[in-house]
C-alpha cells in the first residue's frame, strides 16, 4: 500500500519538471509568433469585450504564455503515457 501512496505526488513532480523542462527549450529558442497564433490571440481579445490591446508588446507576452500552457499540457500526456507503462510494467511482473 506504501507503493500507491507515493504514486502521485511523484508524477506531479514529473509533470511539473517535464512541463518545466519544454518550456525552458521552447522559449530559448528565437522565433517570430506565428499568424495563427497572433489572430487565436487578437479573437480571443475581440471575445472578451475589448477591441485592441494597450500595449501592442502584450501579444508577444500572450503568446509566450501560451507556448508554457501547451508546454504543460504536453507535458500531462507524457508523464500519463508513462503512467500507463509503467503500470502495466509492474502489473506484468507481479510488482504492484
Amino acid at each position: 500500500m506504501r507503493r500507491r501512496s507515493l504514486r502521485w505526488p511523484g508524477w506531479f513532480a514529473a509533470w511539473l519538471f517535464i512541463g518545466w523542462l519544454l518550456g525552458v527549450i521552447l522559449t530559448r529558442l528565437s522565433f517570430r509568433l506565428p499568424l495563427f497564433v497572433e489572430d487565436a490571440i487578437r479573437f480571443g481579445i475581440r471575445i472578451s469585450g475589448h477591441q485592441e490591446l494597450d500595449n501592442p508588446e502584450d501579444l508577444e507576452t500572450l503568446a509566450l504564455l501560451t507556448v508554457v500552457i501547451m508546454c504543460f499540457v504536453t507535458a500531462v500526456f507524457i508523464v500519463w503515457g508513462l503512467s500507463a507503462f509503467t503500470e502495466r510494467y509492474w502489473l506484468s511482473r507481479k510488482l504492484l
